[in-house]
């Protein structure tokens, strides 16, 4: 079942945050194929890209790089991750970019209660 399908068929999450809205895709647990990904797995897999693109990218400015650019530079480990994991890229990709929103929201939370406490 592809994402697609997979909204179609009701089973898909929607997840708010404080920055707003992001989806989250239950798309591993409905397939029988392949067993549910733990919490660990995703951490291992965001670990992995992260470090991937630490060594690629190495001190870019995100601000001045196009997104296009910096998502090609660390495409070969998400489509090596994806195999591995029995993923497609793009299931792969919200699952990256799923984990940076809930990053940025621990961390902006974070940063609203030092600067509630000053």
């Amino acid at each position: 079942m592809n994402k697609n399908e997979l909204q179609r068929s009701g089973k898909h999450q929607r997840c708010g945050f404080v920055n707003g809205v992001c989806e989250l895709s239950d798309y591993n647990l409905h397939r029988k194929d392949v067993p549910a990904m733990t919490k660990e797995t995703e951490d291992a897999i965001i670990a992995s890209l992260n470090a991937y693109a630490d060594r690629v990218l190495g001190d870019i400015d995100p601000q001045k790089v196009k997104i296009g650019a910096q998502l090609a530079a660390i495409r070969p480990e998400m489509e090596r991750l994806a195999a591995l994991h029995h993923m497609e890229i793009t299931d792969l990709f919200v699952l990256y970019m799923d984990r940076c929103s809930e990053i940025f929201a621990l961390q902006e939370a974070d940063l609203q209660e030092v600067l509630r406490q000053l």
